[in-house]
């Protein structure tokens, strides 16, 4: 992803806690590069993207990409996690509904925060 970063002129910023988390290994890494992939394609040049990692109590905590794209309208929240599902002019529209397998295979939950 580096070489997207650099020729979009990208900030990733990796901010907050190291936490450890019980998952498989593979498919956190796949979860984590389609999320930050997403939000390379949503931001225009000089976007911002962070991944936060926040503790939330002894046993829960929250994992966060933000970027500053143009956000999700609201109709489409909800649909952005279905298979083919895609405003992109390239793209499969798979990366999202992988991500939420994924997640859902690890009994957590995923959501698309706009603000």
């Amino acid at each position: 992803m580096s070489y997207d970063l650099e020729e979009k002129k990208i900030k990733l910023e990796v901010k907050g806690e190291q936490i450890s988390i019980e998952a498989d290994e593979q498919m956190l890494r796949q979860t984590l590069f389609n999320l930050i992939l997403n939000a390379i394609q949503a931001v225009n040049g000089s976007g911002e993207i962070q991944v936060v990692a926040e503790r939330r109590g002894t046993t829960e905590a929250t994992l966060e990409v933000r970027d500053n794209g143009p956000g999700v309208t609201a109709e489409n929240r909800m649909e952005i996690f279905k298979p083919y599902f895609t405003t992109q002019k390239t793209g499969t529209g798979l990366g999202l509904a992988v991500v939420q397998q994924i997640v859902l295979a690890h009994g957590w939950e995923i959501e698309c925060l706009c603000k």
